[in-house]
């Protein structure tokens, strides 16, 4: 929470984020007190089910899916992709702390949302180095 307990405002051009199982839920609570809507797979009662569902799921809500599953969500783009599937993004990035995972994909999308082609898998670039 910001000043005097209140959250800041929700950023409202980005829809929400969709935060894959293998994502630590601190990042959603993180992601939020960035101005950032998330919802984990977990809260969505989502948990275990395939990757091609939970990408259907997000889809089909406007939602942008976050995982750490590289490999298999951009198997999976390429594939919604050759087929003229819409979905409405995939941040794919490596595994990492929540804070830094959380401030990875908020500064991505803060930066680069407007630029990205509908439909986009993307990393968002690492953080740069912490100089004394």
């Amino acid at each position: 929470p910001g000043a005097r307990g209140l959250k800041p405002p929700v950023l409202n051009t980005l829809p929400t984020l969709y935060l894959n199982e293998n994502i630590a839920i601190r990042v959603g609570l993180l992601l939020e007190q960035k101005g950032i809507r998330s919802i984990h797979t977990r809260n969505a009662n989502n948990g275990g089910i395939d990757d091609e569902s939970q990408l259907r799921f997000a889809a089909s809500r406007g939602w942008i899916l976050v995982t750490h599953n590289r490999w298999d969500f951009r198997k999976l783009h390429g594939q919604w992709s050759q087929a003229g599937r819409k979905h409405a993004g995939i941040i794919v990035l490596g595994c990492g702390e929540p804070e830094i995972v959380a401030e990875r994909v908020a500064i991505f999308l803060k930066k680069h949302f407007d630029l990205l082609p509908p439909g986009f898998c993307e990393s968002p670039p690492p953080l740069p180095p912490i100089r004394p």
